[in-house]
């Protein structure tokens, strides 16, 4: 009988999940592959923790939230920003194929003529 490994949860995992829950847009942020930076969430969801641990419980997680979103605003106002752009250039593509595609079936059209 296989077992299945236990699920490994980080305490940043849930506080992730609340900044994705206000902020999807951050769901459409590129993470280059070769960097090792973390995405914003997850650098959103650390310094959060680091603030609600600073200080034996200082921060409650609403406070710290609150005060991590100010220190992340500038970032987070440019993921809003960009809200609209990934169906964009998904269109841009898509038009671009169809145009490709347009000329590929004129040119077999023309060789069977």
């Amino acid at each position: 009988m296989q077992r299945r490994p236990m699920k490994v949860m980080l305490p940043e995992n849930r506080l992730m999940h609340k900044f994705y829950m206000r902020h999807p847009e951050a769901r459409l942020e590129p993470v280059p592959l070769q960097s090792f930076e973390p995405p914003i969430a997850k650098q959103f969801a650390i310094r959060q923790l680091q603030l609600m641990q600073q200080g034996k419980g200082k921060f409650s997680e609403d406070e710290a939230f609150a005060l991590t979103e100010k220190e992340f605003m500038g970032r987070i106002q440019v993921l809003a920003s960009h809200r609209g752009g990934a169906p964009a250039r998904l269109n841009l593509v898509q038009q671009d194929e169809g145009r490709y595609l347009a000329e590929a079936l004129e040119e077999v059209a023309a060789r069977k003529q």
